[in-house]
């Protein structure tokens, strides 16, 4: 099973719009047999990005080491289309992306909230790997 069907987790309307709407492109990472990594990019004109940068719009990985590797898959399709940034969001919650995407590079360009019922952190968690807007 790719990440794109994981239990709880249903991208497949975003891939599909990107594609037919040749907004960007979907990244996916595979060690082995096993995907372990995706990401949904926007890039170009008439995406909500603009003409020269690149925007994870989501992005999703099974451990640090595969979300370093999603990055390092990001950055290389936005150096193949010739596009001067690569950017993502992320939560300050899910610490551990946080840091990866700092350690990449990534910094902060505005700041927002994120709220829940009673509290519960939700998917904004240290163990989870994940990239959103």
């Amino acid at each position: 099973m790719d990440l794109a069907e994981a239990e709880g987790l249903d991208v497949e309307r975003e891939i599909r719009a990107v594609e037919a709407q040749r907004l960007g492109e979907t990244v996916p990472v595979w060690d082995a047999a096993q995907q372990i990594a995706l990401a949904v990019c926007h890039y170009g004109a008439g995406s909500e990005v603009g003409g020269d940068a690149c925007y994870i719009k989501f992005g999703a990985a099974r451990s640090e080491t595969s979300f370093d590797a999603l990055l390092d898959a990001c950055e290389a399709l936005a150096a193949s289309k010739n596009l001067k940034r690569l950017i993502a969001g992320d939560n300050a919650g899910r610490d551990n992306a946080w840091q990866r995407l700092i350690a990449h590079g990534f910094r902060s360009d505005f700041q927002g909230v994120a709220m829940h019922r009673d509290n519960d952190p939700g998917y904004n968690r240290s163990d989870i790997y994940i990239i959103d807007d």
